[in-house]
């Protein structure tokens, strides 16, 4: 399972036209509007099974 796990990250995936870049979103909102950020923001404090993991120290 590794080893796909591997082999698979280290191609670029292959996104559909409709896909949003939550990263791109979040910085352009940033940019543009903080209050349409910190909704962003609670918005992904929502749902914390797409929040990654934190970096083991």
């Amino acid at each position: 399972m590794m080893a796909w796990f591997k082999h698979k990250s280290t191609q670029e995936p292959e996104l559909p036209d409709n896909h949003y870049d939550f990263a791109k979103m979040v910085k352009a909102a940033r940019e543009t509007d903080p209050g349409k950020f910190k909704k962003l923001q609670g918005l992904f404090k929502k749902q914390p099974r797409i929040i990654k993991p934190k970096d083991k120290k």
